[in-house]
């Protein structure tokens, strides 16, 4: 079936590719409605999204969405520019908010009130927006778009039901906000992780993080043009990782930074695939470990060489287990295994399991100490180790400033990372 919408005297009828319909109508809201309204404004009074953006701003959170959804949010916040997208971005951060708290409505709906239109489970966006909404991204500088709320403009408040077939101007990503609200409507889109992933890019993207970014990188080439050697530089970086709140993913970074420089000194027999956006080795997605080489650009090709980064573990028995049932679907692998941040334990057992993976795939199974590695790695790159040092740190710093999103792509909020590394190489 074609999808369409039908228009009545008192109603709407939305009709989607499957058949399915939804009935919009029109009158004055509901008593349901307004319950429903009231639980959302009260929320926002107790601080509903300056609690969340100062949660994601620390850097702890994280979200588990489709790839699909992942880059419907990146067009929708990279579609902002000086002129457009601003508002859009507003409207969307609104919508999601709404659908975390009261799930039951719907938020295609954006009039509802005493004026010359309404609908009877209707939401008063104009009236959120205003007074939640553009306030707490303004005065958090995440989204500085009119004070007064999206609704200022008519694009965005034209009588007709937020759908594919809403037909007002509207400059952005107008097709990723659409489907996201299609997505959300049709419980394909969990609202909550789309809020935190939402947030998470405006942090990235906001002046004060520039600002930061800015800084931090400037800092980082006086701290190398002064003690920019290994030892130092090492030290710096494990007393970051293990400062931070998630400690964890910034070992991931500080692992991949290594052979970022390998990458960019022509030291890898392959490319390196880019940094995994906060998801862990999975076999669900094709991938061995958090680092790899593969045999060529393309981000399909085969893996030649897998690291697994692992903090706080050093016993890795099960991890074993998993690593061999990744290795099935992977016959071109040539070097493998796992990095700790401290000196790894052993066992007989733990010593029996590596043999009897090297026995059926015929390759070594390494578990190193993340220093010892980094020495290493130095050694066979036939670089300079000063050198290297300053390079290492330097994409590192890059790397959590968002400076390297091709190879990089971080997506959690990176804004507390950065102070703590200000203030440690001070």
């Amino acid at each position: 079936m074609e999808p369409h919408i039908e228009i009545y005297k008192n109603k709407s009828i939305l009709i989607n590719d499957k058949g399915n319909n939804e009935v919009f109508v029109e009158g004055s809201p509901s008593s349901d409605a307004q319950k429903k309204v009231t639980k959302i404004k009260t929320s926002f009074q107790k601080g509903f999204l300056e609690k969340l953006i100062e949660k994601c701003r620390k850097g702890t959170i994280s979200w588990k969405l489709k790839k699909e959804h992942e880059e419907l949010f990146d067009n929708l916040v990279n579609g902002v520019t000086s002129n457009y997208g601003r508002s859009l971005v507003g409207l969307t951060v609104l919508q999601l908010c709404i659908k975390k708290i009261e799930p039951s409505l719907n938020i295609r709906l954006h009039k509802s009130g005493s004026g010359d239109f309404s609908w009877k489970e209707g939401i008063p966006m104009r009236g959120l927006d205003s007074e939640f909404i553009a306030p707490v991204l303004r005065k958090t500088n995440l989204l500085k778009y009119n004070k007064d709320g999206v609704m200022m403009t008519r694009s965005f408040a034209e009588n007709y039901p937020y759908s594919s077939f809403y037909k007002a101007s509207i400059r952005g990503s107008k097709e990723s906000w659409i489907t996201i609200v299609n997505e959300l409507e049709e419980g394909n889109l969990n609202a909550d992780e789309g809020l935190k992933k939402i947030i998470s890019l405006l942090l990235n993207k906001s002046d004060d993080f520039q600002k930061l970014s800015a800084k931090l990188v400037s800092e980082n080439k006086k701290f190398c043009a002064k003690k920019g050697n290994l030892k130092i530089i090492g030290k710096k970086l494990v007393t970051h990782v293990n400062k931070s709140e998630y400690p964890a993913r910034l070992f991931e970074i500080s692992l991949h930074s290594l052979f970022q420089v390998l990458a960019d000194n022509k030291k890898l027999c392959g490319s390196l695939r880019p940094l995994s956006q906060m998801r862990s080795a999975n076999k669900k997605f094709g991938n061995i470990g958090d680092i790899e080489v593969i045999a060529s650009t393309d981000p399909k090709s085969e893996i030649l060489e897998a690291w697994d980064a692992k903090f706080g573990k050093p016993y890795l028995f099960d991890e074993l287990g998993e690593l061999e049932d990744k290795l099935v679907d992977h016959k071109s692998i040539q070097r493998v295994g796992f990095i700790v941040d401290t000196a790894p334990k052993s066992s007989t057992e733990l010593k029996n399991k590596i043999s009897e993976i090297k026995e059926i795939f015929g390759i070594e199974i390494e578990i190193l100490e993340f220093l010892k590695f980094v020495k290493e790695l130095i050694s066979s790159s036939q670089m300079n180790e000063n050198d290297f040092a300053k390079q290492w740190m330097t994409a590192y710093v890059e790397s959590i400033c968002q400076k390297k999103r091709t190879v990089a792509p971080i997506d959690e909020p990176s804004e507390m990372w950065i102070k703590e590394l200000l203030d440690i190489l001070k």
